[in-house]
């Protein structure tokens, strides 16, 4: 697909960060990273490695045009190398990171030119906005520090077709001011100014914010994958009782952290813990001049493998959970043919194995690994697994994968089908063979994803339904919770359930390892050799849930998740650390 773009947040957004990290698979240029979207005619991006591969700078679609308003910089992007991205908004300035170096530092050319005034004694808004360019301009007004704007407005506009046209004598209202009102005002709307116009708004507001002293309140220490809501506490003159700010979006509270890949914050002020170590969390309500900070300690939670089946067995119609124990063996009601650990279930017998109820159970986030063949092509609308259960014919409060569709979702709805929320591949998984996939349903970061053979293969980010609203009475693999739907036929070679969200590179690792193979949760050694000029850091691949730290000093509270990139060698992790004459340590740390 070409000219695919995803967008995420809101368009009343001002002076934020925006923060992540890309890897290119492979392709002719980089990344295309769109910011400050209004809609499909106006919007900026950054393109990281375009033109070729050759350079990177920032390009304006304004009102359907597109150009390109920053210097071009010389850039390539390699292949399966993570990059640190971060775009910085403050007004009409752009900062553009590539891994923290600073590439890009300019400000939007032209523009809207306001004012604003305020009358106290009617509680009336005027605001004063002139387009001097030679095409209209969708635009966002922020009116903070007040409390409320009536939906109604007042707009007296002035302008005409060329700048040239004047009054005459024949023509005394050839430029002459119309009045009309408009019906969507707020504290955050948008509105499209003319070429060459100047307009005046006249607001009716529920008077000015008087909010002093703000203060934070997030609970801490949290743990990894837990979201918690950040409270903003501010003082108001005509009110002896703090008003939670987070709380009310009049506010346009802006929320970042000083590292996301510790403690990350949505607009909305909902901090989620991603790994162990502490972040600073700010909230900075720039109208008024006020901010706040608190620090958020992260405790990383260890993913756990909580049950695995490797169909070892030479026959019967158990199949034996080697880490949950007896009482979480799976069942083959209509049978199936064990071979050199593997498991065939024929479709035309309607063979699939059944896993007790209950076995995601007091989960918050769970992975479901597998190594499996699909030998022929794939029937519409079976599922390969499905942990729910059926009401009257349909699934209901289920999570599942399509392999047909190449798809994984989620839903709390009864019928299942009018609530799924999906990861979908759009791939056919009929004919593979040895296929290694895994699929992430962790709702407390809002997320399901799907890797196959360890590379991302879809991804939402905006799920809402918690696992908790999974009922897992009928779990099956190779059979739908829908009555009637076809079976498939299946090899399985393996099929793991963790307790937690596997990480990409221990999806990576499990990968590499096989199915034969699992991580481990021994304290691995760290090696470090020289060659080529450059320290080299190794340790064993199995140990992917150990991930590298570094600190510039031995301070306890100094330890970051390091910007070095492992790559898989061999047996092993490998970090190559370039000799530049500073102090620096390294450990692993869970």
């Amino acid at each position: 697909a070409t000219d695919c773009r995803s967008t995420r947040g809101d368009t009343n957004w001002a002076n934020y960060t925006l923060t992540l990290r890309a890897r290119k698979i492979s392709g002719d240029e980089g990344f295309l990273i769109l910011f400050n979207w209004l809609d499909d005619d106006n919007w900026t991006w950054w393109n990281i490695g375009g033109w070729q591969n050759t350079q990177s700078g920032l390009e304006q679609r304004t009102g359907g045009s597109q150009s390109i308003i920053s210097s071009q910089v010389s850039q390539t992007i390699n292949n399966n190398q993570w990059y640190d991205i971060r775009i910085v908004l403050n007004g009409s300035r752009i900062q553009c990171y590539l891994d923290e170096k600073l590439i890009h530092d300019l400000t939007y050319p032209g523009g809207i030119i306001a004012s604003a005034s305020y009358v106290h004694s009617s509680a009336e808004l005027i605001v004063k906005a002139v387009n001097p360019d030679d095409h209209a301009q969708t635009t966002t007004f922020n009116l903070n520090g007040v409390n409320s704007v009536s939906p109604s407005a007042t707009l007296v506009q002035l302008t005409s077709d060329s700048v040239t046209d004047e009054n005459s004598l024949s023509e005394p209202t050839k430029v002459s001011p119309t009045t009309s009102v408009i019906n969507n005002a707020g504290t955050h709307f948008t509105l499209t100014l003319p070429a060459n116009s100047v307009s005046v708004l006249r607001l009716q507001t529920g008077g000015l914010n008087t909010f002093t002293n703000v203060q934070l309140e997030i609970p801490s220490p949290i743990f990894s994958g837990q979201t918690v809501s950040a409270k903003l506490w501010a003082k108001d003159a005509s009110n002896s009782d703090p008003v939670n700010l987070a709380t009310n979006t009049d506010h346009a509270i802006t929320w970042t952290s000083s590292d996301p890949a510790i403690a990350a914050v949505d607009f909305q002020g909902r901090v989620t813990g991603v790994s162990s170590g502490t972040a600073r969390i700010i909230a900075d309500y720039s109208g008024l001049g006020l901010s706040a900070t608190q620090s958020v300690r992260v405790v990383s939670v260890p993913v756990s493998l909580a049950h695995r089946y490797s169909f070892n067995e030479s026959g019967g119609v158990t199949v034996a959970d080697s880490i949950g124990g007896a009482s979480w063996n799976g069942t083959l009601p209509n049978g199936g043919a064990f071979a050199n650990g593997t498991l065939t279930l024929n479709s035309s017998a309607q063979q699939f194995v059944q896993l007790p109820s209950g076995i995601l159970s007091n989960y918050a986030a769970v992975t479901l690994e597998a190594w499996v063949t699909f030998p022929n092509q794939l029937p519409v609308n079976c599922f390969f697994f499905g942990f729910g259960r059926t009401s009257g014919s349909a699934g209901a409060n289920y999570l599942f994968c399509a392999p047909r569709a190449g798809r994984i979702a989620i839903t709390e709805t009864d019928p299942g089908w009018t609530g799924e929320q999906n990861a979908d591949s759009h791939s056919d998984f009929s004919f593979r063979t040895n296929f290694h996939l895994t699929a992430i349903f962790n709702p407390p970061v809002g997320t399901v994803a799907l890797y196959t053979n360890g590379v991302l293969a879809a991804i939402n980010q905006s799920v809402t339904a918690s696992l908790s609203s999974v009922d897992d009475v009928l779990n099956y693999i190779g059979k739908s919770l829908y009555v009637g739907d076809p079976y498939p036929d299946l090899i399985l070679d393996e099929f793991r359930i963790y307790d937690g969200a596997l990480r990409p590179d221990e999806i990576l690792a499990t990968g590499a390892l096989g199915p034969d193979q699992v991580l481990s949760s021994e304290r691995p050694a760290l090696s470090i050799f020289r060659a080529d000029g450059n320290l080299i850091l190794s340790w064993p691949l199995a140990a992917a849930a150990w991930p590298l730290q570094s600190n510039f000093d031995l301070n306890p509270e100094g330890w970051v998740a390091s910007v070095l990139e492992p790559e898989i060698v061999g047996n092993e992790w490998r970090v190559v650390v370039p000799l530049t004459g500073e102090i620096q340590f390294f450990r692993l740390a869970r």
